[in-house]
């Protein structure tokens, strides 16, 4: 099937699904910013924090995380790393890696944010899930 033999309820279906993940994206951009980081800096953040109470990641497993490219996310761990919010620490296995992990004060700053993320998407899933089910019927269907 191309998309020009889509039938109109899968355009709005799309359409509904991309609005409210860029709602839930939008909400997580200013609930970010709020509390004075860039969404990037409480991405990686939350990428960290996700590996565990201690977890750690290389300059190259957040860049990949991010989607961008190695100097971008050098420049951004700069940036948190001066707000220490992290710290960076020669790999132990390899002295080429750089291991990132979290600081108290990475951790605090995440702490209320991820509170608010997991409400507001709390309040925005049933809506998501319904439409990603409408989604996977027609799959199932098909």
């Amino acid at each position: 099937m191309t998309a020009a033999d889509l039938p109109d309820v899968d355009y709005a279906r799309l359409a509904e699904t991309r609005r409210l993940l860029r709602r839930y994206i939008a909400f997580s951009e200013r609930a970010a910013e709020a509390h004075g980081l860039e969404p990037r800096q409480y991405q990686v953040l939350l990428m960290l924090r996700s590996l565990g109470p201690d977890g750690s990641a290389t300059v190259t497993d957040i860049a990949e995380w991010l989607q961008v490219r190695h100097h971008s996310a050098v420049g951004l761990l700069d940036r948190m790393q001066a707000r220490d919010l992290l710290q960076r620490n020669t790999h132990p296995d390899d002295k080429r890696f750089v291991q990132v992990s979290l600081t108290d004060a990475g951790r605090a700053a995440l702490t209320s944010l991820a509170v608010e993320h997991r409400d507001e998407l709390r309040r925005t899933a049933p809506a998501l899930i319904d439409v990603l089910r409408q989604h996977l019927a027609v799959e199932q269907l098909a």
